[in-house]
């Protein structure tokens, strides 16, 4: 379409350029000015006359004919040269000397000089007449090549933006197909480590009794909701057992507990915290998991249990009860704590949520 267009474009250049040199010639300007561009002919004539012996010869004339305006060129295009020489120029009478042969002929040299003078103006009003003709075709078929270029641009425009109202619509599509899949997923994974919390809680029973499963589980569900204490009110409440608690724990269990806590992966801490996370419904963050445990095992050397509550507050995003039990719960899938390790894990993790915690490791133990 588009070639078309320029084909039809280069066609009129074509063509006014030819009007163009039509009017430029010296019988076209006389055609479109002629009081700026008169029109002129003129021609030598030897006329000979034999019939009167009187007049007898040769007579040697030029006969001119001069158009200089509109009105005169007008009645010269539309009649002859008789009718013009008669009635524009009111010469009608032939014969003004007694040579009457040679009087007619001088008359009729003028008035062939006339119809010269008409037909190449003529011509001329033709040839621009047929230049414009040309010029109005182009323009039409211009005009028209114009028409269906722009129909063929809005059917095009109307084509690409139906296709983006599809490629959106197959974008809405393709995000709801992406959202439904984000969330089949989440919800597996939420399944998965409900799962994974739920054997994880039987592992428990399994290694270190029922009692110790039901503690667990009264921890997961008294920290929903919950924010951890701060670092004061979790002191106080440790220090309210810790007569019972060292009565349960020597130095040998102090160093095992320690041990234990130093050699576990934190790969395998983060892993399994991810998913205690997603189990406990925690959707928060972690830092510095390597610190915690490295203060809780000096906690446990030292029995100076306030730099890991301090550390505590600040690794917990939103300082959330359930993060420090998905926490919690990782430690104990990774390590190797025994039973008296994990009471005291449970009584010091206890004093952070609930005072309550705290009592029931300590019944745990049988204190």
């Amino acid at each position: 379409m588009t070639e078309s267009l320029n084909t039809a474009r280069n066609a009129l250049t074509r063509a006014e350029q030819q009007l163009t040199q039509q009017k430029n010639t010296p019988d076209g300007k006389t055609i479109v000015s002629p009081e700026k561009f008169p029109g002129r002919s003129s021609t030598n004539h030897s006329i000979v006359v034999s019939g009167d012996p009187r007049f007898a010869g040769t007579i040697k004339i030029t006969t001119s004919a001069v158009i200089d305006n509109r009105a005169n060129l007008n009645y010269l295009l539309t009649h002859s040269g008789l009718d013009y020489k008669r009635n524009i120029l009111n010469d009608r009478n032939p014969v003004v000397t007694e040579d009457v042969e040679g009087d007619k002929k001088i008359y009729n040299a003028e008035v062939a000089e006339w119809d010269k003078l008409r037909q190449r103006l003529l011509d001329a009003r033709n040839k621009i007449t047929s230049a414009e003709s040309a010029v109005n075709s182009a323009r039409n078929n211009l005009s028209a090549r114009t028409n269906e270029q722009k129909h063929a641009n809005d059917a095009l425009n109307a084509l690409l933006k139906e296709k983006e109202n599809i490629r959106n619509q197959l974008a809405g599509i393709n995000q709801k197909i992406a959202e439904e899949k984000r969330k089949q997923d989440e919800l597996k994974a939420t399944k998965d480590a409900i799962n994974f919390t739920t054997e994880f809680l039987k592992s428990v029973s399994e290694k270190y009794g029922a009692k110790a499963e039901q503690l667990a589980r009264e921890m997961a569900g008294q920290a929903k909701g919950k924010k951890i204490r701060n670092v004061e009110e979790a002191l106080k409440t440790y220090e309210k057992y810790r007569a019972d608690i060292n009565k349960k724990i020597n130095a040998k269990d102090r160093a095992a507990i320690a041990a234990a806590l130093e050699s576990v992966k934190l790969s395998d801490i983060s892993s399994n915290l991810n998913r205690f996370s997603r189990g406990l419904g925690y959707a928060g963050k972690f830092t510095s998991l390597a610190d915690w445990i490295t203060e809780f095992g000096k906690a446990v050397r030292t029995e100076n249990w306030r730099p890991l509550f301090v550390k505590t507050e600040t690794i917990i995003a939103g300082n959330a009860a359930t993060a420090l039990v998905a926490l919690v719960f990782s430690i104990l899938t990774g390590s190797a704590l025994g039973i008296i390790g994990y009471g005291l894990l449970m009584a010091v993790t206890g004093a952070l949520i609930d005072e309550s915690l705290v009592e029931k490791a300590n019944k745990f133990w049988g204190i």
